[in-house]
């Protein structure tokens, strides 16, 4: 997750970012008016990412994604959470979809990471072995970079090595 995010979608593109005054309040110019005219003026973020015709952002006091533009897949306007009572460490947009790492749990069971994943062919929740540092979300596709081995390990349609 960044202090700034670029989305480009058919509308155009649009620059979103977090004002450095320590407000953590978000500013965005570019020629989408959706994602002009909705971007939430008093909501401080922890960071943002973008997808096509959308940015979304972690709010502050929840730990939850709040999404605005335009997009058929996700849901615009309100908190993202996919499962009520979720806390997210970090956030990423494919193209059409959104990812949450959740904030690890506690108790017996803590060595595996929880990540829920909303949005055009991506709905659905993944649960992996050992603790995910980061996640990153493509166009299809989502990898995740686990803390204690430093490897990624990708999921998704339309893998590409390269």
């Amino acid at each position: 997750m960044s202090s700034i995010a670029i989305s480009y979608g058919e509308n155009g593109p649009v620059f979103c970012g977090l004002k450095s005054d320590g407000s953590h309040l978000v500013t965005c110019y570019g020629s989408n008016s959706a994602i002009i005219y909705g971007t939430p003026a008093h909501f401080p973020f922890m960071g943002l990412t973008a997808g096509d015709g959308f940015v979304c952002g972690l709010l502050v006091d929840s730990n939850q994604p709040y999404c605005w533009g335009s997009s058929r897949y996700v849901q615009m306007g309100v908190p993202q959470p996919m499962i009520k009572g979720a806390e997210y460490l970090e956030i990423s947009a494919g193209d059409y979809h959104l990812c949450g790492l959740r904030e690890p749990l506690t108790g017996r069971l803590r060595n595996y990471s929880l990540v829920d994943c909303w949005g055009y062919n991506m709905t659905r929740s993944y649960r992996f072995d050992g603790q995910l540092q980061s996640i990153s979300a493509g166009s299809e596709f989502n990898c995740g970079l686990f803390s204690q081995n430093r490897t990624v390990f990708c999921w998704g349609m339309k893998l590409v090595a390269g």
